[in-house]
C-alpha cells in the first residue's frame, strides 16, 4: 500500500504546482541547514539586498527570496542577503516583483564568477531556461497564499 501511495505522490507531484511535494509530506521534521556559507558565498554583496543599507558581518541575515516553506530547499539562486530588519518583517512572505527581477538580474549577472549560483541555476532549469521558472515559482506561491509584504 506504502508503495502505491509514493507512485501516487510522485504522479502527483509532476503535475501540481507545488514543488517538492512529496518532500514536504513524507517528512514530519525537516531539518534545516545552515545558511552561513552564503555569507561568503555572497561576500561581495555588501548591502541590504532589500533596504540597501551597509550590512556589517553580525547582523548579516540569509533570507530565502522565495519562502522556504514554499520552495522547501536551500539553493543559491534563492538566496539573498539581508539586514535582520528586512528578513524578519519579510518572514514567511514575498517581497514586491520589482525585488523578483532584481534577483533575476542578480542571477544572471553573478552566475559565471559564483559557481554555486550557477550551477544552483542549471539545476533550476527545466528546459525553458531558469528565469521563468523564477517567475513561475514567484507566481505559484503567491496563489498558494503567501502574502506579498511592501518592503523596505
Amino acid at each position: 500500500m506504502k508503495s502505491v501511495i509514493l507512485e501516487w505522490s510522485k504522479f502527483l507531484e509532476k503535475i501540481n504546482t507545488l514543488p517538492r511535494l512529496i518532500a514536504k509530506v513524507e517528512s514530519a521534521e525537516v531539518r534545516r541547514s545552515s545558511l552561513r556559507k552564503y555569507v561568503k558565498i555572497f561576500n561581495d554583496f555588501s548591502d541590504c539586498f532589500y533596504c540597501n543599507r551597509s550590512l556589517d558581518e553580525a547582523e548579516i541575515h540569509v533570507d530565502h527570496f522565495i519562502p522556504w516553506s514554499y520552495i522547501f530547499e536551500d539553493e543559491a539562486w534563492n538566496l539573498v542577503l539581508a539586514c535582520g530588519r528586512c528578513n524578519l518583517r519579510k518572514s514567511d512572505s514575498l517581497a514586491k516583483p520589482d525585488f523578483r527581477d532584481e534577483l533575476i538580474k542578480r542571477n544572471f549577472d553573478h552566475q559565471k564568477e559564483i559557481g554555486i549560483l550557477r550551477k544552483s541555476l542549471l539545476k533550476l532549469d527545466a528546459g525553458k531556461g531558469w528565469k521563468p521558472e523564477i517567475e513561475h515559482h514567484y507566481r505559484n506561491c503567491m496563489e498558494y497564499g503567501f502574502n506579498v509584504v511592501n518592503l523596505p
